[in-house]
């Protein structure tokens, strides 16, 4: 008996959250608002990649012989899809490369999506060698974490961010 009260306990509460969860789901239909998707890293980088040749432009455009160092693009992609808050960590005397390459990265547009503004940061490195001067795809692109939802455990807000990470790797391995 016990077995089967538990049972239509558990039919009861999964039921009740699919019948939420439709109902949140005709708002999502609706014209003009969330798409219902995350932001994945690798559209990110396909789209990075995609801008390699405007990036090389600027290089061959603004060092001349110099050698820039490193260098990196940051900016945060919005739901919208568009980045913001575009910045570049170049050497010293490379303002105008850092300009032109804020600028193209300024241009480019990615996916819509629900999730949190996505912080980017992309090594974009530039190379002279028996090959000539080019820019050099990088195969990773750096984000900040999501935080992720404690869906069927109470979490109080209290919680330091060392208990969550714990949780969070125990949750989601």
């Amino acid at each position: 008996m016990r077995r089967s009260v538990q049972l239509a306990l558990a039919f009861v509460v999964l039921t009740a959250a699919g019948v939420a969860s439709a109902q949140g789901a005709s708002v999502l239909e609706e014209s003009g608002t969330l798409t219902d998707r995350y932001l994945m890293v690798g559209e990110v980088r396909d789209v990075l990649h995609a801008a390699n040749g405007a990036f090389q432009a600027c290089f061959l455009e603004h060092t001349g012989a110099r050698d820039p160092g490193e260098v990196t693009l940051r900016f945060t992609v919005g739901r919208d899809g568009l980045p913001v808050d575009v910045q570049l960590e170049v050497g010293e005397g490379f303002d105008e490369l850092g300009a032109c390459l804020a600028s193209a990265a300024g241009t480019l547009e990615y996916d819509a999506h629900d999730g949190d503004p996505l912080v980017v940061a992309y090594p974009v490195v530039f190379v002279r060698d028996d090959r000539g001067p080019r820019t050099v795809p990088y195969p990773i692109v750096f984000v900040r974490p999501r935080e992720r939802a404690f869906l069927w455990i109470h979490v109080p807000p209290s919680a330091d961010p060392e208990t969550r990470a714990l949780l969070s790797s125990w949750l989601y391995p």
